[in-house]
């Protein structure tokens, strides 16, 4: 019996992750913090994002497709609203200075997100 309920509980959190990650689903506040390794690369004349700790690799999951690079554009959003010192067009340009691709032709908030 504890078996069959470990086993309904499992498909159950699988089926709930699954259908959280179809639908999209950007935690922008949560992401703020784990962009905060980038914090000095998005300001205006900020540093290179590839000398500070921990950058590069906390904007790699944000890569691969138009969902995660609009998760991006709305976490970065979001910190703009809690730091005015945040720039918007320095901050979608960290992507592309990592040498992290995006999709092409992307925008936020009506900028066009860098290439690499």
């Amino acid at each position: 019996m504890a078996i069959k309920f470990a086993l309904v509980s499992f498909f159950l959190v699988a089926v709930i992750v699954l259908a959280d990650r179809a639908s999209g689903a950007c935690d922008a506040t949560n992401n703020m913090g784990k962009l905060l390794p980038c914090r000095q690369a998005a300001v205006k004349n900020g540093k290179d994002p590839k000398q500070l700790a921990g950058c590069c690799d906390a904007v790699k999951p944000f890569s691969g497709s138009k969902d995660a690079a609009d998760c991006l554009c709305q976490s970065l959003l979001a910190a703009q609203k809690v730091d005015k010192t945040v720039d918007l067009h320095s901050a979608i340009a960290i992507p592309a200075k990592c040498g992290i691709p995006v999709q092409a032709n992307l925008n936020c908030n009506g900028m066009a997100v860098p290439q690499h």
